[in-house]
């Protein structure tokens, strides 16, 4: 490139710089506003004894994390957290692919199945709860009525310490799947044709080879990305606990979330609360770090 062009080019990139300046200060300084300021300000109250509605806050230094860590009811919280995340995860994940490999073949009614399989997605949440928590009302629910017309015992459900955490999931699974489904559905879609009908040429030739061999390693990536972007929303379980059991029975659903939500507003420690929204955020960054990777591992090696 010879000098003349090189002073166009600065010269552009500079015009370009000052036209485009006041749109990423303002960016830059609502992110730090509405984003960082606020984070930072959760991991300075976290490190306080600071109460809602007491302007008095003293530094206790990592008090706070070590409490909760050797308080038994946020160790259960964590690992409900956890153990609720796998089984959605699981649940949702692979009913969303099942229904998405159906769905790769279902013709003329598959925009009907696809509406279907969403409405989950874009229904309120906490009216659709509410509807949950009457099908498993243990005396007026029809669900038990439905078992004990065909002579089973029914489960507790939601009133049950055993099955209470594996309800909640079964419910998360039915919020999260459709979205799942739309995912694979578009990434079936992309796949090239030609990869099949070359492996048609080559033997491969029934449905369940073609969908072992050659369909789902080719949706690896996919599966991965889908798998974390629906563990993140799984770690944010909230509404489901708060409208259906509230932590119970026993604590057996307690979970993170709704740990930080009764010790900042029931108990109203703002500095635990803040340390469990960092231990929370930590989990959520974590996810999302997980994700960036296997991304970037993907298009390296696409």
């Amino acid at each position: 490139m010879t000098p003349g062009a090189n002073v166009v080019a600065t010269r552009g990139r500079r015009r370009a710089l000052l036209a485009d300046g006041p749109w990423l200060v303002g960016y830059v300084a609502f992110l730090a506003v509405f984003a960082i300021a606020p984070f930072l300000l959760v991991v300075v109250l976290s490190f306080t004894d600071a109460l809602l509605g007491d302007a008095a806050a003293h530094f206790v230094g990592l008090r706070n994390y070590r409490d909760l860590f050797e308080d038994p009811l946020f160790r259960g919280a964590l690992v409900n957290t956890l153990a609720y995340t796998g089984l959605t995860v699981g649940g949702a994940v692979g009913l969303g692919l099942v229904c998405a490999l159906l769905l790769d073949t279902a013709g003329w009614a598959r925009p009907l199945y696809e509406t279907v399989y969403f409405l989950p997605a874009m229904a309120s949440s906490v009216a659709m709860l509410l509807v949950w928590e009457f099908m498993l009302h243990p005396d007026l629910g029809m669900v038990n009525q439905a078992l004990q017309a065909a002579g089973w015992s029914p489960p507790a459900w939601l009133n049950g310490p055993d099955t209470a955490l594996f309800t909640l999931s079964v419910i998360g699974v039915w919020q999260l799947f459709g979205l799942n489904v739309l995912l694979f559905v578009a990434a079936l879609s992309a796949l090239p044709r030609s990869v099949f009908e070359a492996a048609a040429i080559d033997g491969v030739a029934s449905p369940f080879d073609r969908t072992m061999r050659m369909t789902l390693p080719l949706l690896s990536p996919t599966i991965a990305f889908v798998s974390i972007l629906t563990a993140v929303r799984s770690v944010q379980v909230f509404e489901s606990v708060q409208v259906l059991t509230q932590g119970g029975p026993g604590n057996a659903t307690n979970v993170i979330l709704y740990q930080m939500y009764e010790e900042g507003f029931e108990f109203l420690e703002a500095g635990r609360a803040s340390a469990v929204a960092v231990v929370f955020l930590l989990l959520t960054a974590l996810a999302g770090i997980l994700r960036s990777v296997r991304l970037r591992g993907s298009a390296r090696w696409s």
